[in-house]
């Protein structure tokens, strides 16, 4: 893209944060510069207003709209939804029963055959549903937090790691 007249700060600001700079009035726009700006919280329609608003021409190249909507498109196809707790299951029968219980299965969603995402807001609720269909499982955290505040001069975390249990200890 190249600036034919004098530019302001404020639209030299906008085009650096979605195209490199490479002379005095020229930015190369590449779909890694869109993408980083994406991910920085910019969208790709603000760019397009921002230089439909600005072009000499009453429309933008079609290489660049291309550009500017495959970008888009790629962007807009995960989401974050948040953190999880991720949980093992002894077997594939319990992660499928869990999952399809009418309480359970609001609190969280099966990730492959034995395992179970919960969101961190919703362990709570995870946990008193499996209480009240007589299972519970020890949570890393809640069990790091008890021996952190004990008074012993050991601490042991326990994990499963392929099916079998590991112990780590470390002195305090």
């Amino acid at each position: 893209m190249v600036a034919t007249g004098e530019i302001g700060a404020a639209d030299r600001l906008v085009l650096e944060s979605y195209a490199k700079r490479t002379a005095d009035r020229v930015w190369a726009l590449s779909p890694e510069s869109v993408l980083a700006a994406v991910a920085a919280g910019r969208s790709t329609d603000h760019l397009r207003e921002f230089l439909l608003e600005r072009a000499a021409q009453p429309e933008l190249p079609a290489v660049l709209l291309r550009l500017l909507e495959d970008v888009g498109d790629r962007a807009g196809r995960l989401r974050d939804l948040g953190r999880v707790r991720l949980i093992e299951c002894a077997d594939p029968a319990l992660a499928a029963l869990i999952s399809h219980d009418r309480r359970l299965r609001a609190l969280c969603r099966a990730i492959g055959e034995r395992h179970l995402a919960v969101a961190v807001d919703d362990e709570p609720a995870f946990h008193r549903a499996l209480h009240a269909l007589g299972m519970r499982y020890r949570s890393f955290l809640l069990e790091r937090r008890r021996m952190i505040g004990s008074s012993r001069s050991v601490f042991c975390w326990y994990w499963a790691n392929r099916g079998a249990a590991a112990t780590i200890c470390s002195q305090a």
